[in-house]
């Protein structure tokens, strides 16, 4: 799981989540398109992504799919919420 949060951590990976949240799937040049960084380093970004599980990558012909696991990050706000005790019961501290 601290692979998830590490991923999070940084701003342009957090932007091309949000991307990918708004449009569903893109393309790696799509995403590029729009970021303020260069390829290898975008590439290193959806690598980290990749790996820590939040995105889905699949080829087709030439070109690389990405899309959020959605699977992935239901686990992580279930994790956070269990972290933060959000949705349990409070118990009164006597």
């Amino acid at each position: 799981m601290s692979d998830v949060f590490e991923a999070l951590a940084h701003p342009v990976r957090r932007e091309v989540l949000e991307r990918l949240q708004q449009e569903g799937e893109l393309s790696a040049g799509d995403l590029f398109d729009g970021l303020d960084v260069s390829k290898p380093t975008l590439s290193h970004h959806l690598k980290v992504l990749t790996e820590a599980g939040l995105v889905d990558r699949e080829r087709r012909g030439t070109f690389v799919y990405y899309r959020i696991d959605q699977s992935i990050v239901e686990e992580v706000v279930h994790k956070v919420f269990d972290l933060l005790g959000v949705g349990h019961e409070r118990r009164e501290v006597t």
